[in-house]
């Protein structure tokens, strides 16, 4: 077998096949001014990936190889942070296996009920490797047999649609675009006469897309949330460039191909601590919902209290009638009859 074979089984030896960044952990609302966000979301990924059919010739004829890898892990982590700017943008971080993700989330609407937001974020992530086997022979002597090393680059660059509602669920959809560097060096009979120095690079490209969900459920004072969530991804295919270098000979191999897909399942544990401004939102929106219960209730008694004014009125408009005719003889005593004296009686 070729040595540059070996690639992609170091690859997936790395425990994170080609590296992703799944999990959201947040939510579309804003967090205003000065507001901050910090959450860790623990899941089990699933993960499946089967690289591009790789051609071979040896004695035996010419086939293809297509190389395909399960992984499971316990557990899988992802963390995230954000700082709210103002009330429609805040600057997020996030971290996961392909490295930090800067990005910037813009809450496009401002409601009370239904927020959507759109993220722009890049991911920069690097790892060395390096390790060899020390053999010592009968005499005590220690040797450095097959020393390798690796090392891999990480640019992932996307898009997010963030939506949240009211009710605390929320999710989103996302596409990003992923470059992975690895590049590989070695030694074959390494301290014999046929001591071979190897090196050599794969280049991965790819397209992801991705989606999740879940629920935020504020715990005790507010602060603590409890987010269950589920992520998915799919990769429809790889273009690979693979080069191999053996002392001073050089191999190129260019295909494409493969496919993968990740299910992760998890929740995030966020400490949130939203700006005064958005705080006093939500205290307010909280007390109109009181106000119109208030309201409506009022409504519905005031057809009786209208119902008792009107015949309060016409009670007192009786009286008023009654003494309407002392009155008018008050005010026009010459109108009123005049008493006979005991002589003109008589």
């Amino acid at each position: 077998m070729k040595v540059w074979s070996l690639v992609p089984v170091v690859a997936l030896a790395t425990g994170c096949m080609t590296p992703r960044s799944l999990a959201l952990g947040e939510m579309a609302n804003p967090i205003g001014r000065g507001g901050q966000e910090v959450g860790t979301f623990i899941g089990v990924p699933f993960a499946t990936q089967a690289d591009p059919p790789t051609p071979y010739v040896d004695n035996a004829g010419s086939y293809n190889d297509q190389l395909v890898g399960h992984l499971v892990a316990l557990p899988g982590a992802e963390a995230n942070m954000q700082f709210g700017v103002n009330d429609k943008f805040a600057i997020n971080l996030h971290g996961s296996s392909a490295g930090l993700q800067p990005g910037l989330k813009w809450t496009v609407n401002k409601s009370r009920v239904f927020h959507f937001a759109v993220q722009p974020a890049i991911a920069l992530g690097f790892v060395n490797y390096n390790a060899s086997t020390m053999r010592f022979d009968t005499q005590g002597v220690q040797k450095e047999v097959n020393p390798v090393g690796w090392s891999s680059f990480t640019f992932m660059g996307g898009l997010k649609a963030l939506f949240s509602h009211r009710s605390g669920f929320y999710g989103g959809i996302g596409y990003d675009f992923i470059y992975n560097g690895l590049g590989r060096n070695g030694m074959q009979n390494p301290g014999t006469n046929i001591e071979v120095k190897t090196s050599g690079s794969t280049s991965t490209y790819q397209n992801q897309l991705s989606i999740a969900a879940g629920m935020d459920i504020p715990l005790g004072n507010g602060n603590l949330h409890l987010r269950p969530e589920l992520a998915f991804c799919i990769t429809p295919g790889f273009s690979t460039t693979i080069v191999d270098k053996v002392e001073t000979a050089s191999k190129t191999l260019s295909n494409g191909g493969g496919w993968g897909f990740v299910i992760m399942p998890g929740f995030s544990i966020v400490l949130a601590n939203p700006s005064k401004s958005v705080a006093h939102e939500e205290e307010e929106e909280e007390g109109e919902e009181e106000e119109s219960g208030a309201g409506a209730a009022e409504e519905e008694e005031t057809p009786k209290a209208k119902g008792r004014t009107r015949m309060s009125e016409d009670e007192e408009e009786k009286p008023k009638a009654r003494s309407h005719s002392s009155d008018e003889e008050e005010e026009h005593p010459a109108r009123s009859k005049p008493k006979k004296s005991s002589d003109e009686e008589e």
